[in-house]
This record gives structure tokens, sequence and C-alpha cells, in this order.
């Protein structure tokens, strides 16, 4: 049974990039988070997106460019 357990892990690891969807557009939110008696919270929030709206560059680094 684990043998089993173990093939069906291995195989779903090999083909996840093969069944996987990856948008070619990603997108940025910045969350700044305060609260009176506590240290503040700054949060970024990446996520994949189909919007081809405002297009920004975040850093002056090609792996940035989004």
């Amino acid at each position: 049974m684990v043998r089993l357990l173990f093939c069906v892990i291995n195989l779903f690891i090999l083909l996840f990039p093969l069944i996987s969807n990856a948008s070619e557009y990603i997108g940025f939110k910045r969350i700044h988070y305060d609260i009176q008696d506590g240290r503040p919270l700054d949060i970024a929030v990446w996520y994949t997106t189909n919007n081809k709206q405002n297009l920004i560059t975040i850093a002056d680094n090609a792996i940035f460019w989004f």
C-alpha cells in the first residue's frame, strides 16, 4: 500500500508541469496593515492573472518586469 501511494505521488510530481497552466501576466498587490498597539505589517501578494492592462516595472532587473 505504501509503495502504491509512493508511485502515485511521484507520478503526480512528474506530470504536474504538463497539467498546470501558467499565465504570462502577473498581478501584484501591496498591503500595509497597521494597528494602534502593535507593529505594522507590510504584505506583498503576487498572483497570476489574464489582465493585460497597466504593465509596470517593479525594479530595474528584467526578472521583475510584468
